[in-house]
């Protein structure tokens, strides 16, 4: 059977219906719906199905930012109580070899720090809209202050009649 004979049999919902399961990978659909790699992304791009990608739960994000601070806190206690204990006796190889695996784990946290804020950044930008800054704020809350302050006509209060009546 060729390519084309096998995609007109293809039932392409099932297929999309898969395609959008991250729990199923691509492999397992493609054998159980006997279709070709380069079939789905064709017809993927064709459909113009978003693309699949594995997505990380913000809370294993913020676990591993932790831990990965908390190495930092720990290895630097680590090294204060190693120098604290041998003093002169820590040889300038042992001291190098300490200093260095301390920054590079500094420099990992400043990675990871530095791509959370181009996310958060990419995030609110996608989100669309500006955020109120406070000047925009107080103005809005001048406003309605003086909103509330104004005295209630005599139409709203049942004072008059209304202008069609």
């Amino acid at each position: 059977m060729s390519d084309s004979e096998t995609a007109g049999a293809t039932d392409w919902s099932a297929v999309k219906a898969d395609y959008d399961n991250p729990a199923l990978p691509i492999v397992a659909l493609l054998k159980k719906h006997h279709v070709s790699q380069w079939q789905l992304y064709t017809h993927a791009n064709q459909q113009g199905w978003l693309r699949r990608t594995v997505r990380v739960p913000a809370a294993a994000k913020k676990t591993a930012v932790a831990r990965l601070k908390a190495l930092v806190q720990r290895r630097l206690t680590e090294l204060e109580n190693t120098m604290e204990r041998l003093g002169a006796e820590l040889t300038a190889v042992e001291n190098e070899r300490e200093i260095r695996a301390m920054s590079l784990l500094a420099r990992t946290l400043d990675k990871v720090l530095e791509l959370e804020r181009k996310h958060r950044a990419r995030t609110a930008k996608r989100r669309g809209g500006r955020p109120l800054d406070d000047a925009r704020r107080r103005e809005l809350t001048r406003r309605l202050d003086a909103l509330c302050q104004e005295p209630v006509s005599s139409a709203a209060s049942g004072g008059a009649e209304p202008a069609g009546g």
